[in-house]
């Protein structure tokens, strides 16, 4: 949208390969009540929500949430709401009596694309085999995967990259993130989190 024109005789490009979430939506079928009202609340032209920010003098989407298609797939959005929900009168527009910012919330969570069969191929290839369980390192890399890892006795924090990673900063990550696991949970908790998956 560029209501003004001021990028009409612009060429705006990148190589990311990104998708908008919200456009993902319009290649379900409305197969609920939920989805319908959902897929009315999309522009029909460019499937993404019919307005995301709504003033006396404009109308439009400004956010978006984007991803990469070939690692992330959306599974679940949040609810757009319409102009009379966000409570706009002729006029008015956001934020209001009703809505109390200038622009609509959206939300997206994702699940990563093949995780599952990257956390088994994890636990087949480097927990359950002797022969790499024998090989203490950290980083490991089968076909064009690679798994950084930490262990806390039971507990593992698991990262995996196709691309080139920035490993130090990976294990920092990870390294807090085990450290505020391990600090705050109790042992018996962290095992009895560990036996329900």
């Amino acid at each position: 949208m560029d209501p003004l024109h001021l990028l009409r005789d612009q060429k705006l490009q990148h190589a990311l390969p990104l998708a908008s979430a919200y456009a993902a939506l319009w290649d379900h079928p409305p197969t609920s009540e939920a989805l319908k009202r959902q897929r009315a609340r999309l522009d029909a032209a460019h499937h993404e929500p019919a307005f995301t920010n709504l003033s006396r003098d404009y109308k439009g989407t400004l956010d978006y949430i984007l991803y990469t298609r070939d690692s992330l797939q959306p599974r679940a959005l949040l609810e757009l709401p319409s102009e009379a929900e966000v409570g706009a009168r002729p006029g008015e527009g956001l934020p209001n009596a009703n809505w109390s910012s200038d622009h609509i919330s959206l939300m997206c969570e994702f699940s990563v694309v093949g995780a599952r069969d990257m956390a088994d191929n994890f636990r087949a290839q480097i927990l359950n085999n002797k022969e790499a369980a024998s090989i203490q390192t950290p980083v490991r890399t089968l076909g064009s995967v690679t798994f950084m890892y930490l262990r806390h006795n039971d507990l593992y924090v698991l990262m995996v990259t196709r691309n080139n990673a920035n490993v130090m900063l990976a294990f920092k990550f990870m390294s807090s993130r085990l450290c505020q696991v391990a600090g705050v949970w109790q042992p018996s908790l962290v095992a009895g989190l560990l036996a329900r998956h």
